[in-house]
């Protein structure tokens, strides 16, 4: 058995073993949580950056002034509330503005809030609800005030913020 070698099995070391299997696991670990991260919501704080700030501008292109309170806010387990916006305790303390085609109403964050629309006739002493949840311009010339609940939500997460603005709904404007 002269002409015959042998052949002679190289073994790897065990610490090669382990750390290749460290990391196959850290690779599989890590595209779980890419793909987890892509099909469940977000989750996380709401900050200021998502909520940003809300506008009411008026026909002159100016800046109107509004009231404003954050009502709800839950982030993890912490849960602040507030008492609601009334919109007749607010009839002072905000502009009127004409609803024209230069008239609008925006949010400059990152999230666009769920939004829901509540109209106050003055006629009612600006107590009794005529239209809800979208904003409906009113049929009716006259002054109101608009609530607008706005909703931010990451998973868990919640931020509710309510605003009063005032219009005026004169027909000879359009």
């Amino acid at each position: 058995m002269q002409g015959s070698k042998k052949l002679q099995k190289k073994e790897v070391s065990k610490p090669v073993i382990w750390l290749t299997a460290i990391l196959v696991v850290a690779v599989i670990a890590g595209l779980i949580w890419v793909v987890l991260s892509l099909l469940l919501p977000p989750t996380g704080e709401i900050t200021a950056e998502d909520v940003g700030v809300f506008h009411v501008v008026n026909s002159e292109g100016e800046e109107a002034k509004f009231a404003e309170a954050t009502v709800c806010k839950k982030n993890g387990v912490e849960l602040e509330e507030k008492p609601e916006l009334l919109p007749d305790s607010y009839q002072s303390e905000v502009d009127f503005s004409t609803l024209d085609d230069e008239f609008y109403i925006a949010f400059d964050g990152k999230v666009e809030p769920n939004q829901v629309f509540e109209v106050y006739a003055e006629t009612s002493g600006y107590t009794e609800c005529i239209s809800k949840p979208n904003f409906v311009v009113p049929e009716e010339d006259g002054k109101y005030l608009v609530k607008l609940t706005a909703t931010w939500q990451k998973g868990e997460n919640k931020q509710i913020n309510e605003y009063i603005f005032g219009i005026i709904k004169d027909g000879h404007s359009h």
